[in-house]
C-alpha cells in the first residue's frame, strides 16, 4: 500500500498550492516572478514544478483563475510583474477562444515567457486496474476518452506551439496510450485527473524537459551560478 494514497490525501496535497495564492512578489520588476494562473490541474502543475526542484529559484504567486474568467485588476498588475505566465487548468474545446485572448492580452503586456497546459484528464477506472494480475498491472496503459485527445488537438491548432504544451503527448509511447503508474510502480493519479506526489515528479520530469520551459532552464541556471 502507497503511504501516500488514501481517503482526503488527493485532494489535501491538490490544494497544497494555496500557500502560494495571491502571494505579491519579492520584486516589482520582472526578475524571476513566475505566475501561475487557473484551477487545480494548475496546482497540479505547481507540484511538478516543487517535487522536481524546478520551481526553487523562482518567485511564484499563484492565482485561481478559471479559463473564461476575467483578468482582474489586480491580477493583470501582477501579470505585467512577471517573467513568465503558467495558464494551467488545461482547454477544453469550448474555452479556446477565451484562453486565445489571455494570450493576446499576454502579449500586449510584454510577458516575456507563456506557457499554456492541455487537458489530462486520465478517465478510466483505476479499480479495474488494481484488480489486474501484479505481472500485468504496474506495465498496464491507459487509453484516455477520445473527446480529450480531440480537444489537446483543437487546442494544439489553435495556440502557437511555442506556448502550447500537450501534456498526454508528453506520456503518449505512440500507441494512444498513457501509464497508469510510474517506473517505480506508484500510480500516477488517483482520481484520475489529479497528481499524486509521485506522479507530479514522474511527469514534472518530462514536462520541465520540454522547449517550452527552456527559460526556466536557463532562469535556473543563472540563479544558481550568482554569488552568495
Amino acid at each position: 500500500q502507497d503511504p501516500q494514497l488514501g481517503r482526503g490525501f488527493p485532494a489535501a496535497y491538490n490544494e497544497a498550492p494555496f500557500a502560494f495564492a495571491n502571494r505579491p512578489f519579492s520584486s516589482p520588476g520582472q526578475g524571476r516572478n513566475v505566475l501561475v494562473i487557473g484551477n487545480s490541474f494548475a496546482r497540479d502543475f505547481i507540484n511538478m514544478g516543487l517535487e522536481t526542484g524546478q520551481l526553487a529559484d523562482v518567485d511564484l504567486s499563484y492565482s485561481l483563475n478559471h479559463n473564461c474568467d476575467p483578468l482582474s485588476p489586480l491580477l493583470l498588475e501582477r501579470i505585467r510583474q512577471s517573467q513568465a505566465v503558467i495558464i494551467g487548468s488545461g482547454v477544453y474545446a469550448e474555452e479556446i477562444p477565451c484562453v486565445t485572448r489571455y494570450i493576446a492580452q499576454l502579449e500586449a503586456l510584454h510577458v516575456p515567457h507563456i506557457v499554456v497546459l492541455g487537458l489530462k484528464n486520465f478517465v478510466y477506472n483505476n479499480n479495474a486496474v488494481m484488480l489486474l494480475p501484479e505481472a500485468q498491472r504496474y506495465g498496464y496503459r491507459a487509453k484516455p476518452l477520445a473527446p480529450i485527445y480531440r480537444d489537446n488537438a483543437e487546442a494544439g491548432r489553435a495556440i502557437p506551439p511555442r506556448y502550447y504544451l500537450d501534456l498526454f503527448a508528453i506520456l503518449d509511447d505512440g500507441t494512444g496510450t498513457v501509464p497508469v503508474f510510474t517506473p517505480d510502480r506508484k500510480l500516477i493519479s488517483q482520481d484520475r485527473h489529479h497528481l499524486t506526489r509521485a506522479g507530479a515528479k514522474f511527469l514534472g520530469e518530462k514536462l520541465f524537459a520540454q522547449p517550452q520551459f527552456s527559460w526556466l532552464r536557463k532562469l535556473r541556471n543563472q540563479s544558481q551560478d550568482q554569488p552568495s
